[in-house]
């Protein structure tokens, strides 16, 4: 019997991860990305030695579905502990401790409120504000919570976030990798095992029978017995119309938003202020700043601004980042610039993926993404690892 063909359509962690399953359980597994770059999120810029993350910026060692991948790919020597610097509050133009922020005396009051608040009834806002109070909400936790998602993050579920997992004592609790976390992305994308295509999309897909036919851009035709989608919430909706209509019309249910990301390397001469984690605006056209202080260098800092969309154009950016900073332009030893697209959750998403999973149930389609346990990278690999486990139920090699 030939062995079964799986193609998979997204080369981010999700599409990835999915793929480092299916060509070690032996499937014949094509991953076709549509960028000329594989990774997704994991997005390291890198000048020299050094690396800023435009993407996804921390990993922990409750990460175990990302911590067998490392294993795998024999990168667990390459692991660089993140050293324990603080985030501030950047406020009024002036970077500030979050503590300054805080109401003890409102958390006091709130705390009670803890044992009544049920994690999974409520939204972020409503659950937060409930148990430390609607100040402390306004005025830092929900900044801080826009920070971590590059969003609005009042309407997300509450237990979509800060989720408990279980952590392994022999990793470090947090950590990166020098060459950036795209080396765990890059090793997986150049296995050997794996057939890859970037700067490619699907043209048109059908399915006969059991099977389904592609053609892809760059004129390749390709047959698959399991057709597997690791693109954004809409791009999946759109290429899933004709084959599944009712599984297209609830990912379109699905909300999305964009975040302007720029990451600059900056001579660590010239940024007087001290080593910190991340900036958390209180108010301002940028949802977060990511810093690469958490690895120290002999040469170069790094920042990522993480910019609401639509609000700034590429001069008022720089202008911003360098206020912030408080360096000048000439300053900036690299730069780089990304735009990618979030879903945005609400209460409601518990029931659409309800349907989503029913609309999946015996067939050879197969769905991975931030959009379904939440936006961590755990999340997107336990999820690609689940489906893959479908699959593997499904159609054994």
């Amino acid at each position: 019997m030939p062995d079964k063909k799986v193609v998979i359509v997204g080369g981010g962690i999700s599409g990835l991860s999915f793929a480092s399953q299916a060509i070690q359980a032996g499937y014949q597994t094509t991953l076709i990305e549509s960028t000329d770059r594989m990774g997704g999120c994991f997005d390291s810029h890198r000048l020299q030695d050094f690396s800023i993350e435009l993407g996804a910026h921390t990993c922990y060692n409750s990460y175990r579905g990302l911590i067998s991948i490392i294993e795998k790919y024999g990168l667990v020597d390459s692991l660089l502990k993140r050293n324990k610097v603080s985030f501030k509050v950047y406020h009024n133009g002036k970077i500030e401790k979050i503590v300054k922020h805080l109401s003890f005396l409102e958390i006091f009051s709130s705390l009670p409120k803890i044992f009544q608040a049920k994690k999974n009834q409520l939204s972020v806002k409503d659950f937060y504000q409930t148990i430390l109070g609607s100040r402390n909400y306004k005025n830092i936790l929900g900044p801080s919570f826009n920070a971590v998602l590059s969003q609005d993050a009042g309407p997300f579920p509450a237990d979509s976030l800060f989720k408990k997992r279980e952590r392994r004592k022999d990793i470090f609790r947090s950590y990166t990798l020098q060459a950036g976390l795209q080396a765990i992305t890059d090793k997986v994308s150049q296995d050997k095992r794996l057939t890859t295509l970037t700067s490619c999309t699907v043209k048109t897909m059908e399915q006969n029978g059991p099977r389904f036919q592609l053609k892809l851009s760059n004129e390749t035709e390709l047959t698959a017995d399991a057709l597997v989608f690791a693109t954004p919430v809409s791009q999946s909706a759109a290429y899933l119309k004709d084959l599944n209509p009712a599984l297209a019309r609830e990912l379109a249910k699905i909300e999305t938003a964009s975040v302007e990301s720029v990451g600059v390397m900056v001579d660590k001469t010239k940024v007087k202020h001290p080593p910190f984690a991340g900036l958390i605006p209180t108010d301002d056209n940028f949802f977060s700043v990511v810093s690469r202080d958490v690895i120290t260098h002999n040469k170069f800092r790094g920042f990522t601004f993480h910019f609401r969309p639509g609000l700034l154009d590429k001069k008022q950016k720089m202008a911003k980042i360098c206020e912030v900073l408080e360096i000048k332009q000439n300053d900036l030893a690299s730069t780089a610039e990304r735009v990618r697209v979030l879903p945005k959750l609400n209460m409601q998403h518990k029931d659409i993926l309800a349907k989503i999973d029913q609309a999946l149930a015996g067939g050879n389609i197969y769905l991975t993404g931030n959009y379904f346990q939440g936006l961590a990278i755990e999340d997107c690999i336990n999820r690609s690892f689940a489906e893959f486990e479908r699959l593997s139920r499904q159609l054994p090699t």
